[in-house]
């Protein structure tokens, strides 16, 4: 693996339409939620299930590709939003408890910016595993723990702003967590995300460029992990 791989992040026909907030929609966050539906319908081949599902921005990037979703949130007003999506389906469910889906309903699950929320993620993963198919895939997006920016900016590290972050994860952890409940990891990356640069730390929104991501091996802000269901 190269120290650096620079990523151009698909255009969007129609640019959406400026949100800020804790839902925020830009062009660089439409073009990144694009880029991971693209990943995602490579490898699944049925359902989509998108755990913490928010507005649904990622479920709309998978209806646009034709692709079955489902969608939960724990926030009544983001299902109400999200349920507006065309052809996905959307319930209001806290991610910690038992999911209200049968045993291998979905070909991939996916944990984008989610995973640090929950405090009982080992047993996400375990209902994750239950749901999949064999041979399913997970996807996981989740803040790097040992970041550079976490390490240079310290208190000032964007990721630390939200409250709701409960567990912080590095690639070791993350593997870790993923194996023990039934998982085989295939690919694991960090990367800089300059499409949302400066959401949570204003400072760096200088720095912002919607159509660019940097892959680097292990000190990048965010950790890409794609892991498969052991049978």
């Amino acid at each position: 693996m190269s120290l650096l791989e620079i990523i151009a992040l698909p255009p969007e026909a129609v640019p959406p339409a400026y949100r800020p907030g804790h839902y925020s929609c830009h062009e660089g966050r439409s073009r990144y939620n694009t880029y991971l539906a693209q990943r995602v319908a490579s490898l699944a081949r049925g359902p989509v299930l998108d755990v913490g599902c928010g507005v649904g921005h990622f479920l709309s990037a998978l209806s646009r590709l034709g692709v079955p979703a489902t969608g939960f949130d724990i926030s009544e007003d983001a299902v109400e939003e999200a349920s507006q999506v065309p052809a996905a389906n959307v319930l209001e469910h806290d991610a910690n408890q038992p999911w209200p889906f049968t045993d291998k309903t979905f070909t991939a699950v996916t944990f984008f910016d989610v995973i640090e929320h929950l405090e009982n993620y080992d047993r996400a993963l375990q209902e994750a595993n239950r749901v999949l198919t064999d041979d399913g895939w997970l996807f996981v997006v989740t803040v790097n723990r040992i970041s550079i920016l976490h390490l240079v900016l310290g208190s000032r590290w964007g990721a630390l702003k939200d409250p709701e972050h409960v567990v912080y994860f590095d690639r070791r952890s993350l593997r870790s967590a993923l194996e023990r409940n039934g998982f085989r990891l295939l690919e694991s990356r960090t990367f800089f995300n300059f499409s949302v640069a400066g959401e949570s730390a204003e400072f760096l929104r200088p720095f912002r460029h919607p159509g660019l991501v940097i892959m680097s091996p292990e000190f990048g802000d965010s950790i890409h992990a794609i892991a498969q269901r052991r049978k």
